[in-house]
């Protein structure tokens, strides 16, 4: 049997190793074309995801841009309403305590001048003043106070009078105490000690006695007046 020399093998083996060669390299070009056409495809991807999320930060920044702007212009407007609000407020609180001052000078000047002409009209009237003792010079009587009736169903003042017989001989004091509104209009009268002399009980010399009455009536009296004898 003839011996084949490898070196001298046929054309039709050579040009086959040179065929399969260049598919080997195709492949190897297509692999490389597939690989790189792959990684373009996520590059662009990401791209495009990085695009996309650019523009929602940009559209959420404008859009808390915007709304900060007008939560800003919110609060300025909110501010100086509240301040011309504030003013205003302010303004009429003045206003009505210079009307409010006005009034009670006006009303002061006003119930100054009442009292004058009822003291010219009524001499020896004396202001009522409740749960204070009044002290009065007038004859044996020391004082008197004044408080609301305390008795339900019944309105009016309660009063208590302190005599005194400073003389050294007895007398028979009889006292009436009028009562005035705060035009001097007479509104009623009573008698503590009695209504006549018959019914007066005698005061020694030195002695101090206490005689409580009533007036009932649903408007406050304003004056009073004490009308004294004695026998």
């Amino acid at each position: 049997m003839d011996n084949v020399d490898p070196l001298r093998q046929p054309a039709s083996v050579a040009s086959s190793s040179k065929q399969e060669e260049r598919r080997s390299r195709r492949r190897r070009r297509t692999e490389s074309r597939e690989r790189l056409e792959h990684q373009l495809r996520l590059v662009s991807r990401q791209r495009r995801r990085l695009a996309t999320v650019t523009v929602a930060l940009v559209v959420l920044g404008v859009i808390l841009a915007i709304g900060t702007l007008y939560a800003h212009s919110a609060l300025q407007a909110a501010r100086l309403a509240y301040e011309t609000d504030t003013d205003r407020f302010k303004r009429r609180i003045s206003d009505t305590d210079s009307k409010l001052a006005l009034s009670q000078r006006e009303l002061k000047d006003a119930q100054a001048r009442i009292q004058t002409l009822v003291d010219q009209r009524i001499p020896g009237l004396v202001a009522v003043e409740l749960r204070r003792t009044i002290p009065i010079q007038h004859r044996f009587v020391r004082e008197i106070s004044f408080q609301q009736l305390a008795t339900d169903g019944r309105e009016g003042l309660e009063y208590k009078l302190v005599i005194e017989n400073t003389s050294p001989s007895p007398v028979k004091p009889l006292l009436t105490v009028q009562l005035f509104d705060d035009v001097g209009v007479e509104m009623g009268r009573s008698n503590p000690t009695g209504a006549s002399s018959d019914e007066v009980a005698s005061l020694r010399a030195g002695e101090i006695r206490s005689y409580f009455a009533v007036f009932e009536s649903k408007i406050q009296p304003t004056y009073f007046r004490l009308v004294t004898g004695d026998h």
